[in-house]
């Protein structure tokens, strides 16, 4: 990489820049010293946006731990301490109906294992022990319990797994959010220099007008003098006049729109307008080398919108595969295994821990018994109403395509005209450079033969326009070279002047 001095004329370290109020203030003031840098860096910590593209962020990172750690093992405790009940109740024989009153009080607790399976089934695993004490007639019925059920959804084998695709929307949210919010400081950090920039540029076309101002006074006084000798005319020394007026004019608007353009800065990075700001620009051109070819395929590779499309027709397909699987048949598969054990005694013969045991004891010797279920839903007859759907979904997929075909092309030829735009600066740069001595010293000849009566004062007016014209064309190409890297950075989401990718590796986050 190499680097080219800019202009020796124009080249400067700062400004300090006080507002009239801050200069009459008696207290001092703080004073910010700025370079490009630094006023990213303030940018991005006053931006309220960025602010809220990181907490948006921080919620999709939470959301996809929430769905990782969802799948592990759950174990869920759940108590009854106590349910007292107190009413009657009917009974009806031989006799007719009859009323008794009931006085319980239940207690009851169940420990349960469960493992979701990545088939969009589960396992579980419950323990279950139970005891209510029948105050009324002074007995106690305890039951103990453990179960153990493998359920598994019909339609997840062939169809629409709920797991795979929670687990998969939740990757592509965060990648999502993580590349907007590299995006949203890329786009902060071009309008930061714009800003940036634009504050050098005034400044610098405030020192060609203060240049311009002397060589406009020094024209001045050579043409008063001539005119007081009676060399020139009358409508030329005017015309000198009205020059060295317009000179000063442009001055004093270059010192205001300069002044207006810090307080533009100030309030982006969250600047008290009445401090002070020091510049800091070296105003120095870092050649850098950009391969079109390669510049075309890290947009194809890192382009936000790319990617979303990418993302929106995955979505797309699994909807279609939501859609086809409501048309087929669905249900459950169950398989369970229980033991229970049960031991009824009056309280005051036998105490809870005891009529506990003999409840474990009567689970251990019952034999277990075993469930199994197997729930259908067929769709017999829906006139063709989710075969609709589903074609309706399959459109939508094909119009996205279509949507990155388009976006494709149109993200291509923007990077090649902004490369373009670059070299085009770059040359401009270039030529501008080669001419300022040239311009300087053709300047400095018109001022002597000026002095000397061999030309006009139109002749050294031309002059003097032609040498703005120089350092106005080569500031621009200067800034505009600056503000095109900041672009191609953040269209490519690759920081060429440092040769690194600007994303972090978000789509591999577990």
């Amino acid at each position: 990489m190499r680097v080219i001095k800019y202009f020796p004329a124009l080249l400067f370290s700062g400004i300090l820049i006080s507002s009239t109020a801050a200069q009459q203030a008696p207290v001092l003031r703080p004073v910010h010293e700025l370079d490009l840098r630094t006023c990213l860096n303030l940018a991005k910590e006053q931006s309220r946006e960025m602010r809220l593209l990181r907490l948006r962020k921080e919620a999709a990172d939470f959301n996809l731990k929430a769905t990782l750690r969802g799948y592990r093992t759950n174990v869920d405790l759940s108590l009854t301490l106590p349910s007292y009940t107190e009413t009657i109740r009917q009974f009806e024989d031989s006799q007719g109906i009859s009323y008794y009153p009931v006085k319980q009080n239940a207690v009851s607790g169940a420990l349960t294992l469960s493992q979701p399976l990545p088939t969009d089934g589960s396992i579980s695993l419950t323990a279950r022990a139970s005891n209510t004490d029948d105050l009324y007639d002074d007995s106690r019925n305890l039951t103990v319990s453990s179960r153990i059920e493998l359920r598994q959804p019909i339609a997840a084998i062939w169809g629409y797994n709920q797991f795979q695709i929670n687990l998969r929307n939740a990757k592509l949210n965060y990648e999502t959010t993580s590349k907007s919010l590299i995006r949203a400081e890329l786009d902060l950090e071009y309008r930061v220099s714009q800003e940036f920039f634009g504050v050098i540029q005034l400044k610098e076309r405030m020192k060609i007008a203060q240049m311009t101002f002397k060589n406009q006074q020094s024209a001045y006084n050579i043409a008063r003098s001539k005119y007081q000798a009676g060399i020139i005319g009358e409508v030329d020394a005017l015309q000198m006049e009205v020059d060295y007026a317009q000179a000063q004019n442009d001055l004093d608007l270059a010192h205001v729109n300069y002044a207006d353009r810090m307080e533009t800065l100030k309030q982006l990075l969250g600047i008290p307008m009445g401090d002070s700001i020091v510049v800091n620009d070296e105003m120095k051109l870092e050649v850098v080398d950009v391969d079109e070819e390669q510049a075309v395929e890290l947009a194809m590779k890192n382009r936000l919108e790319l990617r979303q499309n990418e993302i929106s027709m995955e979505q797309q397909r699994m909807s279609i595969r939501q859609r086809k699987a409501a048309g087929m048949i669905s249900g459950n598969i169950a398989v369970s295994y229980n033991f229970s054990g049960v031991d009824r005694s009056f309280r005051e013969a036998e105490s809870l821990s005891t009529t506990f045991r003999d409840s474990w004891d009567n689970m251990i010797d019952r034999k277990g018994a075993l469930g199994a279920s197997v729930s259908l839903s067929v769709p017999l007859l829906d006139w063709g109403a989710n075969r609709a759907r589903v074609r309706a979904a399959e459109n939508q997929l094909v119009q996205q395509q279509v949507q990155d075909e388009t976006d494709r092309i149109s993200i291509e030829r923007d990077i090649r005209s902004s490369v373009s735009e670059l070299q085009r600066s770059l040359r401009s740069f270039v030529i501008m450079e080669k001419n300022i001595e040239i311009a300087e010293k053709s300047f400095a000849i018109s001022m002597e033969r000026y002095s000397n009566g061999d030309i006009s004062s139109e002749d050294i007016a031309s002059a003097r326009v032609r040498l703005n014209s120089v350092y106005i064309n080569r500031l621009s190409a200067y800034i505009n070279y600056k503000l095109m890297l900041s672009d191609l950075a953040r269209k490519t989401f690759f920081d060429f002047e440092k040769g690194i990718s600007l994303l972090e590796p978000v789509s591999e986050k577990n």
